[in-house]
């Protein structure tokens, strides 16, 4: 079964330990852990914005949407 962190650490008040640790644990109580999964522990120079106002600009052959973005 797989079981995400964020799952686990929101049903289980106070629990601050890595993927790692609960792993060993779980092991610790006769539980078997096959693997372990990283996700996104890779991607780094991610930005993340709100779009704010989107404007058509109709008057070429192709629209093109404007966007004005807070990031």
């Amino acid at each position: 079964m797989r079981v995400p962190v964020s799952w686990l650490k929101s049903h289980v008040p106070g629990l601050t330990a890595s993927a790692t640790e609960i792993a060993t644990a779980l092991v610790r109580a006769g539980l078997e852990v096959e693997q372990i999964h990283r996700y996104g522990d890779d991607v780094t120079g991610v930005v993340t914005g709100e779009v704010l106002d989107v404007e058509l600009l109709g008057e070429f052959k192709k629209p093109i949407r404007y966007c004005h973005v807070s990031v």
